[in-house]
């Protein structure tokens, strides 16, 4: 899995563009890269940490990426942990954030609200047409990201697609492996999970860019890898299966 992984994030065109590109979803997805990484290694603060800054000082819709890493860690952490670990770098994001804002502009303002006021809830002209909103700048099919994937990372987008379904086939006690591996695959659903609840989410946006997908990418690479590591898992498992119905250990033993 992790070979896979850092293959996809080597040679495929959607990460060249993504991590040369100096845009706020490109600052969130870095910093939902970092938290991939601290949640792995049970850094559970340092993991809401990063997706603070991802929302606060990148990009507010990068959110729907720290959602697996916040139900992680409070199903690891619990519900008072959990809240002081989010609520702790929130309070001090926000000061920051408020604080410069208001030095710059003049007056006392928020950029992150602005945004999400702006893109979530936009004023309406004559008649009830929306006078400003993101669909301002165009609107795409539903298949809009499924083209853009594609063409960007070719075959891992189709097995990043499926990594969900996989490595819980092979998280199983049915299809996974005797040897303790199961819960690998368990663990590695916080990593991959971001890419599809992204996916879904702009999918569902009339306005799409290809920039807004920058928050998934490395969670994208994450369930190619997985998604291949999950079947090589699924193979093994079902072939020890394989073995024992038909007495094959036991007639070499």
């Amino acid at each position: 899995a992790g070979a896979v992984t850092l293959s996809a994030l080597a040679w495929s065109a959607g990460v060249f563009v993504s991590s040369t590109a100096f845009l706020p979803s490109a600052f969130a997805g870095l910093c939902v890269t970092a938290a991939m990484g601290a949640n792995l290694n049970g850094q559970h603060f340092k993991a809401c940490a990063f997706c603070v800054a991802a929302v606060v000082f990148g990009w507010p819709f990068a959110g729907i990426a720290a959602v697996p890493f916040g139900l992680d860690c409070l199903r690891r952490r619990g519900f008072r942990k959990t809240t002081l670990y989010v609520t702790a770098p929130l309070v001090v994001a926000l000061g920051v954030s408020v604080a410069t804002d208001t030095y710059f502009y003049g007056k006392p303002t928020c950029s992150v609200l602005n945004l999400l006021r702006y893109n979530v809830f936009p004023s309406r002209g004559g008649e009830g047409t929306r006078a400003h909103g993101a669909n301002l700048y165009g609107v795409e099919p539903a298949t809009f990201y499924l083209k853009n994937l594609a063409l960007n990372f070719a075959h891992n987008a189709v097995l990043a697609l499926f990594a969900v379904p996989l490595g819980a086939l092979a998280g199983s006690a049915r299809y996974g492996r005797a040897d303790g591996s199961r819960a690998a695959h368990v663990r590695l659903m916080t990593t991959h999970a971001p890419f599809p609840l992204a996916l879904l989410l702009f999918s569902s946006l009339a306005h799409k860019e290809e920039r807004f997908m920058y928050v998934a990418y490395s969670s994208l690479c994450a369930g190619s890898g997985a998604a291949v590591g999950a079947v090589f898992d699924i193979c093994v498992a079902k072939s020890a299966r394989s073995r024992r119905a038909s007495g094959f250990g036991q007639a070499r033993a």
